[in-house]
């Protein structure tokens, strides 16, 4: 399911009165494109990924951030640098920190791990750790509005790039040419906020 629904997209575009569904699939393709597009620059996915195994670097024996972690189903550690993943951490060796926003108020995930001072086990700083569990940043009412009126955005530049031969749209009401600029700062404020690049994410391996 996309971050915007096709409806969504539809009124966004041409306030729903140019289209009589013949466009579906690729109206619906381009929103596709959207995600992806939003999912790499923040580094992070807005829908729950569930069964998933990802890899973080520890910075200290004792902790862990993590980006978007809901349920942990195993947390490895690969200790001799091998990419082996031989020791294992039990739920009592750990504590899962939750995610709090600038009001203070915690979301249902979390964006740290703590090793309990009484376990035997810690993780070894620079080399990887691998939880499989379930991952997302989620909220309550859904796909935060920003995300999703940035996929409007975005989405509605890509459905008029196809009339922008070399990324110059003609504009036939008005006489005259506009170059599409590479990046619309729009969706780049509305997205910054949510880039894991801020303070780093997880790694693919």
């Amino acid at each position: 399911m996309s971050y915007a629904t096709l409806d969504e997209f539809k009124e966004w575009v041409s306030e729903g009165s140019l289209f009589d569904g013949s466009q579906d699939a690729q109206l619906q393709m381009v929103l596709d494109a959207v995600d992806r597009a939003v999912d790499r620059y923040c580094g992070r996915h807005f829908t729950l990924e569930t069964n998933v195994t990802k890899y973080f670097y520890p910075q200290s024996t004792d902790e862990l951030q993590v980006t978007d972690l809901v349920t942990v189903t195993t947390m490895l550690s690969d200790t001799r640098g091998d990419r082996s993943f031989t020791l294992a951490f039990d739920p009592e060796d750990y504590e899962l920190l939750p995610y709090v926003d600038s009001m203070g108020s915690e979301a249902e995930r979390f964006d740290l791990i703590r090793i309990w001072p009484t376990s035997s086990h810690s993780f070894s700083p620079g080399r990887l750790v691998e939880i499989t569990g379930d991952f997302g940043y989620i909220e309550a009412g859904g796909t935060p509005p920003d995300v999703k009126t940035a996929c409007l955005i975005l989405g509605a530049r890509w459905w008029k790039r196809r009339e922008a031969p070399l990324g110059i749209l003609n504009n036939v009401d008005l006489g005259q040419f506009d170059r599409l600029t590479k990046e619309d700062p729009d969706v780049l404020t509305l997205l910054s906020p949510y880039s894991t690049s801020i303070r780093g994410g997880w790694v693919a391996v």
